[in-house]
């Protein structure tokens, strides 16, 4: 399929062009904030991208809607012919919270190595894809790295890596039962693929509601403030696609139909189009 195949048209909701391009003047208002030589440059950089040609970088709305696009289209395709479902999780590493000094000069290698060994354990063998996301948590005041997945299989499949995630998987600072993994079946594929590929950093913060009587807590998420939005836009920027995208399970040779999106997530083709 080429990235151009205009058969997959996206939700209605899904990020306009406009819409980009406004986001895009507030991160270079934030990077132009923040007034140091990295952030100078990225402004400049978004600021300038498609006049001539996209910019490429995973700090720009502009260029992540164009990879979204790809990535909706391409995967959309695959699961059209599959013979199994799709399980959605999300697997958060509460104890590789980071510190603002922290997230400057953290690479995600490590943790995505462990990702895919835990998945071994787990004897989880089949295409798992997906983007690494962080969070900054305003109740410990430290981000939170995460991964968004889509695993091909069974929810009963995605339930054994429970006894995998859940050991050494706390933070004492959050004051509450951490809940490290989230497994649901995959109703809404087209939903799913996008979430799975937001590539946007937020602040979440906790509150807590009594709807019967009893105290829950719920979060919700918000801009972050425009230091913090500085620093994520710079780590972003400096991991790209192939920091933020999770692949495992799935290579040319097995899953051809899958070769745009490991080009894509390696850095090898970019995203064009939208």
């Amino acid at each position: 399929m080429k990235s151009s195949d205009q058969r997959y048209s996206m939700p209605q909701d899904f990020e306009t062009v406009a819409g980009c391009r406004l986001e895009n003047s507030v991160r270079v208002n934030h990077l132009r904030k923040a007034n140091t030589p990295e952030c100078r440059a990225l402004a400049s950089r978004l600021d300038n991208c498609a006049r001539i040609s996209p910019c490429g970088s995973a700090a720009c709305s502009l260029c992540c809607r164009r990879a979204r696009i790809q990535i909706f289209r391409i995967l959309k395709q695959f699961s059209e012919g599959l013979g199994s479902s799709w399980v959605f999780t999300t697997i958060l590493y509460f104890n590789d919270a980071l510190t603002d000094a922290e997230l400057a000069q953290w690479r995600p290698d490590q943790l995505k190595s462990r990702l895919r060994r835990q998945l071994h354990r787990a004897d989880i063998k089949t295409p798992v894809l997906g983007s690494l996301e962080l969070d900054f948590q305003s109740d410990i005041g430290r981000w939170l790295p995460h991964f968004h997945l889509l695993v091909l299989g069974q929810r009963s499949d995605v339930e054994r890596m429970r006894g995998v995630i859940l050991k050494k998987n706390k933070i004492p600072e959050l004051g509450r039962a951490a809940r490290p993994l989230f497994i649901k079946e995959v109703q809404d594929i087209d939903a799913a693929i996008l979430y799975c590929h937001k590539f946007v950093w937020q602040d979440r913060r906790r509150f807590v509601v009594t709807p019967h009587g009893k105290p829950v807590h719920r979060t919700r998420k918000y801009r972050l403030d425009a230091a913090r939005h500085a620093l994520a836009l710079q780590v972003l920027n400096r991991l790209g696609l192939p920091g933020l995208t999770f692949k495992s399970g799935v290579s040319r040779a097995t899953h051809p139909d899958l070769s745009e999106y490991l080009s894509l997530a390696n850095g090898k083709n970019h995203p064009k189009g939208g």
